[in-house]
């Protein structure tokens, strides 16, 4: 399904969005579109059809704009956010217009954009654009580009895009604690002619059938009274967790893009199974097609972006997940982490889903960390379908299976010891005591 931004508001294809601030609308400013769901929104198409193919933000939507003239006119407004991190589970984080991450910006290279920002938190705060090239004076370095935007206030961002590709729009006055309250999105510049490579800096743009969007951050949350603890930092992708988080769709043979970035304090690698990741692009352009490589993880550096891309190959579902999905923890990091499932569970069980909360799987559960979704990859999908197509079944000869043995001996824990004088360590679990 695809919605067009005429029709976009009458459709009701944004569930739950309001209109906000319609006294500042009164004054010039567009209203502000708030989104009150968690659920991933259609692509919402340009006005001309042919101008570009728009990007899919999972558990996501992209924000209207009003043309004005020659600009294409923006309004976010930074504020508190109730954010469904997973069924059952809801974070109170910072975010714009009633979710974090905030909703995509799409516009094309060459478009002049002004961007309203109005300041619904407790604090001052600014909007940087990492990666688009704007005058300094747009660039929103509280303190040096602008004054910080106080409670309450409105400003302005004006600027041309320059050139093309994937950026972020992100605070910059008390930068590190916003953004790790949630304050971000992303920005996505296309080509204005896809036909054309040249030194565009998105070259990749024209091939990919499918376009997704994923954002990961790392909140800090500090759990309800009687509640387990929560893991320190707790990753999410677009601020939700496993089994929260949406699939990505695909049909075979289709070329499908992943922009990534990383909203972290540290850096963290995703893997696909099944399939080759290229990156095609960074946040800083595009990477020549000389200095491409394949591979099945793709390392994404705090603050960084990265596109990649790569072809779906057969019907499945294939695992997208951290590559160290519980990396080398202490013990009571894991007993955070299984106190955020204990709550999960604990949570949905009032509502009477536990097999979603305990992140199930066809063939029982799966303990893969909260960051963690799929790419279903079917036969026959059309081009414009973003559901979720279910599980995949796959034909017993397709899958692994148990295969009898007789005389089978109980597991061990430890192997026998070695004769002989030595001194004897063993392997530690990631998460156990020692």
């Amino acid at each position: 399904m695809r919605v067009s931004r005429r029709n976009f508001i009458a459709s009701g294809a944004l569930m739950g969005a309001a209109m906000a601030g319609g006294r500042v609308g009164a004054a010039g400013i567009p209203d502000a579109l708030r989104a009150d769901s968690a659920r991933m929104q259609p692509p919402l198409l340009p006005a001309t059809a042919s101008a570009y193919r728009p990007v899919v933000t999972l558990n996501g939507w992209t924000l209207p704009f009003r043309r004005n003239g020659a600009w294409n006119e923006f309004h976010l407004v930074a504020e508190p956010v109730a954010r469904e991190l997973a069924p059952g589970l809801v974070a109170h984080l910072w975010g714009y217009n009633g979710q974090s991450p905030g909703p995509t910006i799409e516009c094309v290279a060459g478009d002049k954009l002004r961007v309203f920002v109005t300041n619904r938190l407790v604090e001052p705060t600014t909007v940087h654009w990492q990666g688009l090239a704007v005058p300094s004076g747009m660039a929103g370095l509280g303190g040096l580009a602008q004054p910080p935007i106080a409670p309450g206030e409105t400003y302005a961002y004006e600027f041309e895009t320059q050139q093309s590709g994937t950026f972020l729009y992100r605070p910059h006055a008390d930068a590190r604690a916003q953004a790790a309250m949630g304050l971000a999105g992303a920005i996505v510049v296309h080509p204005r002619d896809r036909t054309q490579c040249g030194a565009d800096r998105d070259r990749a743009q024209p091939g990919a059938s499918r376009d997704y969007v994923i954002l990961v951050n790392a909140h800090a949350l500090a759990p309800a009274r009687g509640r387990p603890a929560m893991p320190t930092p707790l990753w999410t992708c677009n601020s939700r967790i496993f089994p929260g988080i949406d699939a990505l769709v695909a049909a075979t043979g289709e070329r499908v893009r992943l922009r990534l970035a990383n909203l972290g304090p540290s850096g963290v690698s995703l893997e696909l199974h099944g399939h080759a990741l290229t990156v095609a692009a960074t946040g800083g352009g595009a990477v020549p097609e000389s200095a491409r490589w394949a591979d099945s993880v793709i390392d994404l550096p705090a603050g960084a972006v990265r596109v990649a891309e790569f072809t779906a190959g057969s019907a499945g579902d294939w695992a997208l997940h951290c590559a160290l999905p519980g990396g080398f923890e202490s013990a009571d990091d894991a007993a955070a982490r299984h106190g955020t499932a204990a709550l999960i569970r604990s949570a949905v069980r009032e509502a009477r889903d536990l097999p979603a909360a305990a992140g199930f799987g066809p063939y029982g559960p799966i303990a893969m960390g909260p960051l963690f979704t799929f790419v279903k990859v079917r036969d026959a999908l059309a081009a414009d379908d973003y559901r979720d197509p279910g599980w995949f079944q796959a034909t017993h000869a397709a899958r692994a299976r148990m295969v009898a043995s007789a005389g089978a001996t109980a597991p061990s824990r430890r192997a026998e010891p070695v004769a002989g004088r030595q001194l004897e360590v063993k392997v530690v679990k990631p998460g156990s005591r020692a």
